[in-house]
């Protein structure tokens, strides 16, 4: 997460997103405790008759 964090940094953004399932507790709260938080929840088709239910997390940077 460091060397995301530097690389962003040093390109100027100025957040960080990501995508995590909203049953994967554990990823969520490893997350949060990187400094993420929940900015939507989201639901997206995948094709097949399957989709990603996921959770759409953002930290400031």
């Amino acid at each position: 997460m460091r060397a995301i964090e530097d690389w962003a940094r040093r390109q100027q953004l100025r957040h960080l997103w990501l995508q995590v399932n909203r049953g994967n507790a554990q990823a969520i709260r490893a997350y949060e405790k990187y400094g993420f938080h929940i900015i939507a929840s989201r639901v997206f088709d995948i094709g097949g008759g399957f989709v990603m239910d996921d959770h759409v997390m953002e930290r400031v940077l």
